[in-house]
């Protein structure tokens, strides 16, 4: 018995030039198996993200009035927008999925805040500001 057979068939060959294909054929169909696998489990879980994130939407107030920051309906438009925002914020906390906080200035046009995200047990923070767009409407 040779230094790297072990007399089972499955082990390397040190006369051979290529593997054992005894056992390279079985692990390539093993991995494309778990690749397979591990690339449906992907988009199980992707639809049902999806589809909590639906059920999230559906619960959160639609917007009626069309009006950007210029317009006369600006008000009634906000305070729509903060309706649905403080909506959102409290699904969030129901579910345990805080992962922003934003807060408007007095005419709701710049909000300033930050978002999280949580990997390998550290937590990565960022600033978030945005400006709604004066000129818009009928949005």
């Amino acid at each position: 018995m040779g230094i790297g057979d072990w007399g089972l068939g499955i082990g390397p060959n040190p006369q051979s030039p290529i593997p054992n294909p005894q056992i390279e054929i079985p692990l390539l169909i093993i991995y494309n198996l778990i690749k397979n696998i591990y690339k449906k489990l992907i988009t199980i879980k992707t639809n049902i993200i999806l589809m909590k994130n639906m059920d999230i939407v559906q619960k959160i107030p639609i917007l009626t009035t069309k009006a950007g920051p210029l317009d006369k309906e600006w008000k009634q438009r906000l305070k729509e927008e903060y309706v649905a925002f403080i909506k959102l914020v409290e699904l969030n906390q129901e579910d345990d999925n805080e992962w922003f906080q934003l807060e408007p200035n007095d005419d709701g046009i710049k909000w300033i805040g930050k978002c999280w995200h949580f990997h390998n047990y550290q937590k990565y923070e960022f600033k978030l500001q945005f400006e709604v767009i004066t000129l818009m409407n009928n949005y």
